[in-house]
């Protein structure tokens, strides 16, 4: 099986320079956690509802903070064409709970933990990126 048969494609983005405000409010309207930053040539980073929190308010960024002080900025990634088992290891190795799926820099889908386990096929590898991550969520 291949990325591209269990990514979603419907993703939404942000530019670096939304800000922190908007781009919650796009997160909260859409009910997602997650969201990738997006220029004219591609992605170039992400950002989680967790990262606006710990980066952002903790420090006492306010709500028209830029996006880009608060995103990751080194994502991983995988391509459409890479089989499910490297993304689960990509996923488990680099602790991480989604991948963006790139061609080239162009976001073209979003893999979760959650669209692997509703696939309804967790073999042991599977599980064990499962509970590496969810390891690193308790800490």
């Amino acid at each position: 099986m291949k990325v591209r048969d269990l990514m979603t494609s419907h993703i939404c983005c942000v530019s670096p320079d939304m800000t922190i405000e908007n781009a919650s409010k796009l997160m909260r309207g859409a009910d997602i956690g997650v969201v990738p930053v997006c220029d004219g040539g591609g992605i170039v980073g992400i950002v989680t509802d967790r990262d606006i929190i710990t980066r952002g308010i903790s420090k006492g960024f306010g709500p028209g903070e830029k996006i880009e002080k608060v995103m990751t900025k080194n994502v991983v990634s995988i391509m459409p064409d890479a089989d499910i088992k490297e993304a689960v290891k990509v996923m488990g190795d680099r602790q991480v709970r989604r991948l963006p799926v790139v061609t080239g820099r162009e976001i073209v889908g979003m893999l979760s933990v959650g669209d692997i386990a509703r696939y309804g096929k967790l073999d042991a590898e599977v599980a064990k990126a499962e509970c590496g991550i969810a390891e690193m969520y308790k800490n």
